[in-house]
């Protein structure tokens, strides 16, 4: 196909005219849309931190409901459509799905907080949501999925004893002693860990002499004690039972001075 002098003079002229506009648009254009852009997230972000913050001054004086209309202001603040790869719009809007998660539970709205604790693990996969939406899940008796999200935060980490408490719970709801007694031991060791005390597996052990008898009656378990531990210095005793509760007692007096569940 043959062109004419004019046809490709005509195609000269073209190509001259949209070389300078595509630059024109790369070097004004553009630059001028993404500050545009940026301003607005993070004219969004510090709006939405600062209703997050008033959120957080309800909650510390217990106040659920004003608690639940900050964080609702900053999820609003905040639209999913801002987020963009390198910004922290979806992981501050996963905190705001927590908190207000967190409230809900307070104010005894389970399906609530089970819902916005989804939401926030759409967005961030947090080892803390996924231990709360687990609890969650034991309060509510769906204890399969419960189990799930106990599992899916051990994969993540095998040190947080939560997990392997409420999981615990879950098992022994289910009637799986021995996965249970599995899973308490487990978070026994964690906490006598934390605690700097020696773990002590099961309730057989040899015969105190005399001297080492005890003299304290420690109640306050509901189950069988399945593990004890004691501190090195001798002031704090640790137990765990098949309640799905670790005490941490004072070894002087016998007082309970703290119920993890």
């Amino acid at each position: 196909m043959k062109f004419t002098r004019l046809q490709k003079l005509l195609a000269v002229l073209f190509i001259l005219s949209v070389f300078p506009a595509y630059h024109l648009i790369q070097r004004f254009i553009v630059p001028t849309v993404h500050d545009w852009w940026n301003a607005e997230t993070i004219a969004a972000l510090s709006a939405a931190y600062s209703e997050k913050e008033a959120g957080h001054q309800h909650a510390s004086k217990r106040e659920w409901d004003s608690a639940i209309a900050s964080y609702t202001r900053a999820i609003e603040l905040l639209p999913e459509s801002l987020a963009k790869e390198g910004n922290s719009v979806k992981s501050n809007l996963a905190d705001y799905y927590y908190f207000r998660g967190l409230a809900h539970q307070k104010n005894n709205n389970t399906n609530k907080a089970l819902a916005d604790l989804t939401d926030a693990l759409r967005l961030k996969d947090g080892i803390n949501q996924i231990i709360l939406r687990g609890n969650l899940y034991n309060d509510i008796k769906e204890y399969d999925k419960a189990i799930a999200d106990f599992t899916r935060a051990i994969n993540r980490s095998q040190t947080f004893r939560e997990a392997y408490a409420g999981r615990a719970r879950a098992y022994t709801a289910k009637g799986d002693t021995e996965k249970a007694a599995a899973d308490r031991n487990k978070a026994g060791k964690l906490l006598a860990a934390k605690l700097g005390v020696r773990f002590v597996q099961g309730t057989k052990a040899p015969a105190p002499s005399v001297e080492d008898q005890a003299t304290l009656t420690l109640k306050g378990h509901s189950g069988r004690v399945t593990s004890v531990s004691v501190s090195p210095d001798g002031k704090r005793i640790v137990s765990g039972s098949s309640d799905d509760m670790l005490k941490v007692w004072d070894a002087q007096n016998g007082q309970e001075m703290l119920t993890l569940k």
